[in-house]
């Protein structure tokens, strides 16, 4: 009696372990085709490529803050765009990062614009004028990227690309200004 017990126990037991290993693999007569097999691969790379690329996007992202901020400007700028208005008039889109923890309220800058054949453009002629330009009213938040601040370059409509943009001088909210060099000082 003891011995059919003990024997019924090890079959079950046995049992229950063949269902759990069946539960973890698929049966052996189940095969993918190589098609299924090379969209499952697919997936799976893709998965696990990108948070690595997502770390990688923030790593270089993260440098190139650092790099800015070695610059000493305490706003950089990102990106660059040449758009066209309604009557044929180039007009730069650009981006800002505020690095600072204080709100930025204004912003003078100036680039060199320059046409298709890589020359330098001026006011109306071929030369060395760099366009200025001024944003005010801003509200660009600490650690924030701005949206897109437009100049229309009149006097320069020969540009498709803009390069060299320099960053004169800040205001920020709290009265300080920021100019070219590295000096900070309060306004009056």
């Amino acid at each position: 009696m003891k011995e059919i017990i003990i024997s019924c126990i090890i079959i079950s037991s046995l049992g229950c372990m063949m269902k759990s290993y069946r539960s973890l693999h698929p049966p052996s007569w189940y095969r993918m085709s190589d098609k299924e097999l090379e969209e499952v691969q697919k997936n799976w790379d893709e998965e696990e490529r990108r948070p690595k690329e997502e770390k990688q996007h923030e790593i270089a992202w993260q440098g190139y803050l650092k790099v800015a901020r070695n610059q000493r400007c305490p706003v950089i700028s990102i990106a660059s765009e040449i758009t066209y208005n309604c009557i044929g008039i180039p007009r730069t889109n650009i981006i800002f990062y505020n690095t600072t923890k204080r709100i930025v309220e204004a912003l003078e800058i100036d680039f060199a614009c320059y046409d298709s054949f890589n020359r330098r453009l001026g006011r109306y002629t071929y030369g060395g004028v760099r366009f200025k330009g001024i944003v005010q009213n801003l509200w660009i938040e600490p650690k924030t990227k701005t949206q897109k601040l437009m100049w229309t370059l009149h006097g320069y409509e020969n540009t498709t690309y803009i390069k060299n943009i320099t960053i004169l001088q800040i205001k920020f909210k709290d009265g300080y200004i920021w100019k070219r060099g590295n000096h900070y000082r309060k306004l009056k």
